[in-house]
């Protein structure tokens, strides 16, 4: 098959799956799971998105029911800290506490690419790590679930998918 410039809706007929081209494949720019949820053999990555109930073109936020579909591949969600949506820490981790709450803490990390977000941050870098902690925990997470969203969740997902 030829390489692929975009896997944004995966060929559902199609011979190999989107892993075995990219052991750790992340669809972060999907706007939807598609096929790629449905026929990956190895747990997904998304890397920085939120949940959001509204939609408008070229947004990185997602339904509950992609959130869903990325957790049945025993993936990780990222939340990306956006301070439009996430003025503070503490709003920062009542999100990812929702989110944990809806598919599993088990499907939830920190949001990379901090260094990509063109306006505010809910954590101005990651030296602000232990004060979420704090926040996941006064959100009502154990210390497992935090120490897995913390990174716990994408070291599985690396473990799995090499």
């Amino acid at each position: 098959m030829s390489p692929r410039t975009s896997a944004t809706d995966w060929p559902a007929g199609s011979s190999e799956s989107l892993t075995e081209l990219n052991p750790t494949a992340c669809v972060g720019l999907f706007p939807k799971p598609g096929t790629a949820a449905r026929t990956t053999t190895k747990p997904l990555v998304l890397s920085h998105t939120s949940l959001s109930d509204r939609f408008r073109q070229f947004t990185r936020r997602i339904s509950v029911e992609h959130a869903k579909a990325i957790a049945d591949t025993n993936g990780v969600i990222g939340i990306w800290p956006v301070g439009e949506y996430f003025p503070t820490i503490a709003d920062y981790a009542r999100h990812m506490a929702d989110m944990a709450r809806l598919i599993g803490a088990d499907h939830v990390g920190v949001g990379t690419d901090l260094r990509g977000l063109t306006g505010a941050s809910a954590i101005a870098d990651y030296h602000e790590l232990p004060q979420l902690a704090g926040g996941l925990r006064a959100a009502g997470l154990n210390e497992t679930e935090v120490g897995n969203i913390l990174g716990g969740n994408y070291a599985r997902v690396f473990r799995a998918s090499m």
